[in-house]
Order: C-alpha cells, then structure tokens, then sequence
C-alpha cells in the first residue's frame, strides 16, 4: 500500500535563525537504488529531521529506478517519476540516491525544476558524491550536513528562505572542510557549494562574490579528472555561464566582456550535453544563450549576434513544448515576437515582422484574453508596433490600418484596467497612425 511506503520522522531540532511564520519545506528522501541492506536513505531522511525548517518524508515504495544511471538514456523516466512522488507526497524537494560501488551519488528534484527560467537554474544533474561509509557509520560532519541542506534550499529556489541559504553559505565557508574524503569527492562539493553560494547573492552580486564563485568552480575542474567529455564537467561550465551572466546583468566590472565570458561558457556545456539525453539541460541552456546573444547585439549592433538569439530560442523551442511547457514556450514565442521584430525593422524586411506577429499570436493562446488580459494587451501594442514600423518602411497603408485595429483592441483593455501610462502611450501610437492614414487619404 502507499500510505505503508511513506514514513514521517519527527526529530528535535536545532533553532535556525527563519522568520517564526516561514512555512516548512516539504522534503522526501526516496530509499537508494541498489542500497537494501544499508538503509542509507533512511538514515539520511532521519539525520536531516535535525533541521526543524525541514519536514521529512522517506518513501520506500518499490519502483524500477534503473533510470538513475544517468547513461541509460532514460532521462525523461527519472523526471516523471520524480514528478509522480512529488506530487503523492505533496513534497517541495525530493532526494534521489544512487549507490556506485563505495559511493552515495545524491540528486535534488523538484516539481517545477524544467517548468520555469529560475535564477539560477539548478539542473537535476547537478550531483553530490558521498562516501557511503558516511551513511553507514552516521557520521556526518558539521560541514557535509550544510552542504547537503544548502542543496536542497538551492534546489527549492525561493525567495523567502534566501536568508537561510545566506546563513547556511557562511556556515560552510567558516567551517571546517569536510575529513577523511580523498580529491574525487572535491569536484562536486565545490560546484554544489558554489551553486549554493551564487543562489544566496542573486539579488545583489559583488565583484568579490563573483571572484570567490569562479574560484571555486574552476578549482572544480581542475579536480575533476576524465580522461573523456562528463556531464559533471559540462555543469561546471554551465554553472561559470550563470555566475557570468548574472555578472554582466548587474553591471559588475566591465558589463560587456561578462557577457562574452557567459557565452563562451554556455556553448562550452553544450557540447557535453546531448540533446536527446539531456534536453531539458541543452534548451535551458540554448534559453539563456539567447538572452545574452539579444544583450550582446544591444551593446555591439551586431546583427549576427541577433541572428544567434534567434536560432538559440528556437533550438530551445525544440524541447519546450506548448503541451508540456506553456509558459516557458509562451516566453520563448514573446521573445521571438521581439527579436524578429528588431530584425525585421533593421534589415527592412516585412516577411521577418510577420513571423514576429505570429510568435506574439502565439503567446496570446496561452495568455488569453479572459485570463491574462493585460498581457494579452501588451502583445497587441508589440503586434501594433509591427505593422505601424512595416507600413512605414513600405508606405503601406494595409499596414497602417492593422496597426490601427491592433492599437485600438490593446487601448480598449488598458482603459479597462485604469492602467494610465500605458493608455497615454497608446492613445500617441492610435495619433500617430491615424496621422499616416490622413496622408493616404488626401492622395
């Protein structure tokens, strides 16, 4: 029976310093692949009861987990499933764990880890390697207990128990380094560290953050020893792609070689990811190499760098379906609405601003009219904007004349929503156009 599967522990706690109304965060271990004797998940379902911020969940329901080879080429099956137990169980994080001769390979899931462009993204992929003698013995560090919590905190990705991570971060850096582990376990220690570290400053990075995360994820390479392309190696890159990236949208140091650096980084991953495999990994990565492409063309006017962010949020577009994924593809279509359109006005040409109306349309089928109306509105001006730039590329009056339309639908739903500024902007745009249609009308 499921109810059987699924054990609560209860342990006491140690007083974290949360806000006295921060909702607990729902965390399932689920019993490790290839580990029935040891009971390694159970007893880290039970040590981590010492973190009163956690309820805890261990589930032991039988199931095929041979999707945790992460070779196996059954990626999508360890998603699902991971999504069915989440949703059982009502959990916010799950711990998936993975026996590799004398080692513990810990995984952190949640339900909406592929769902949305969270900052920073935290790949499934991402690992912690323990010595299974840890598990064996109940001997976990002061150091390998933080690591473990700060996965998870970093995995759940919100904004509310930022403070915690903070905390959890500093306690880590201050702390002694975890005993008795040999260099193999480095690699992953620093990247999770590292990720951890990048998620507690992501609302205000410093030039020494950033020096501090690059340090620590090169040094992960450097540990790193594969003779062959790894996944683990291609989630450092990625990893050094976010902290560059989040480098050059806050301006640190010069704004315009961090955005070169993440680029380069980006691409570096890519190769080691392969898209049937790993696709979520590639698109989530062809999604972020489309934003800087878009920031690389604003600093540089470089219309191939446009062309890239194009081609980047298409190969996203590849994996993100409308069925699976609404509102990333709904995103992705708006992106494309308006990078196509600032194509299509700055190589003239109205083939180009027509695939951009398309996009927005696009989006609007997942923000409706009914539901979304604002944005719904919005996509209307930007569709409006098009036709208005094309009519008077081409001194086309059809074009005038479905700006008008498209302006006056948008202008419609603003004043419905009292929303000021935006029915002032509009009311100029409908201004603007009648004015060229009067032009028409006195030939």
């Amino acid at each position: 029976m499921f109810l059987q599967s699924v054990r609560k522990f209860f342990g006491h706690s140690k007083p974290l310093n949360e806000k006295p109304d921060l909702k607990k965060i729902r965390l399932t271990v689920v019993a490790f692949e290839d580990d029935c004797l040891n009971n390694s998940g159970q007893i880290l379902a039970q040590h981590l009861c010492q973190k009163n911020i956690l309820a805890v969940t261990y589930y032991d329901e039988l199931l095929n987990k041979n999707f945790l080879d992460f070779e196996s080429r059954t990626f999508f099956d360890l998603i699902d499933t991971g999504n069915q137990i989440l949703k059982k169980t009502n959990s916010d994080v799950l711990i998936w764990g993975y026996r590799i001769d004398n080692k513990i390979r810990l995984n952190f899931q949640t339900s909406d880890q592929y769902k949305k462009p969270q900052t920073p993204f935290f790949s499934l992929l991402n690992s912690l390697y323990l010595p299974l003698e840890i598990f064996q013995q109940q001997t976990f560090s002061d150091s390998i207990s933080e690591l473990i919590f700060a996965g998870i905190l970093t995995a759940y990705n919100k904004q509310e128990y930022l403070p915690i991570l903070q905390q959890t971060v500093t306690k880590i850096n201050n702390g002694a380094p975890p005993k008795n582990l040999s260099v193999d376990y480095m690699p992953y220690i620093l990247n999770l560290l590292a990720l951890a570290y990048l998620n507690s400053v992501r609302n205000k990075p410093e030039k020494n953050d950033v020096k501090i995360i690059a340090s620590l994820l090169r040094n992960a390479l450097n540990f790193l020893k594969n003779d062959k392309k790894s996944v683990d190696e291609g989630l450092i890159y990625t990893n050094l792609g976010q902290l560059f990236h989040l480098a050059s949208d806050f301006a640190i140091d010069d704004k315009y070689a961090s955005c070169k650096m993440a680029i380069d980084f980006y691409l570096l991953s890519q190769k080691y990811f392969n898209r049937y495999s790993y696709p979520y990994d590639f698109a989530f990565t062809s999604y972020r190499l489309s934003e800087l492409y878009f920031d690389y063309w604003k600093y540089t006017s470089d219309i191939q760098a446009l062309r890239d962010a194009v081609f980047q949020l298409r190969e996203a577009l590849k994996i993100f379906s409308n069925t699976v994924f609404p509102k990333i593809w709904a995103d992705i279509q708006n992106k494309l609405g308006l990078y196509l359109s600032m194509m299509a006005v700055f190589s003239k040409n109205d083939e180009i601003g027509m695939m951009a109306i398309d996009n927005y349309k696009n989006y609007q089928s997942v923000y409706t009219k009914e539901i979304y109306p604002v944005n719904w509105a919005k996509a209307e001006e930007n569709i409006a904007n098009i036709y208005f730039e094309c009519g008077k590329i081409f001194n086309n009056e059809d074009y005038f004349e479905d700006a008008l339309t498209h302006y006056v639908q948008a202008l419609d739903l603003y004043n419905e929503h009292n929303l000021q500024e935006q029915i002032r902007q509009t009311n100029l745009s409908v201004l603007k156009t009648q004015e060229y249609l009067i032009r028409f009308s006195q030939y």
